[in-house]
């Protein structure tokens, strides 16, 4: 589970993301055990979720509840095959 890719307003739509992500992707590729990433979007958030499907991330069909402060809403569970995923 990728807990938390951040990056500033600032450098989105750089190309920075995307090649931070996939930086850590080689490197979990080298962990045999390890057959899928998966990562959680809030639905407050849900504008980036085109951004992790053009990453080849999915939607598993789970959600979890999420309270912070005042915030109260869902996660969205995707997750990216490293089998078939290049």
């Amino acid at each position: 589970m990728l807990g938390l890719l951040l990056l500033s307003e600032r450098y989105q739509a750089s190309g920075i993301g995307r090649s931070a992500y996939m930086l850590v992707e080689r490197l979990v590729r080298t962990w045999p055990e390890v057959r899928r990433v998966r990562i959680g979007v809030v639905e407050t958030n849900a504008r980036v979720l085109p951004y992790w499907q053009r990453m080849g991330f999915r939607a598993t069909g789970e959600t979890r509840p999420y309270a912070v402060g005042a915030v109260a809403s869902r996660v969205i569970v995707l997750e990216r095959s490293l089998q078939s995923a290049s």
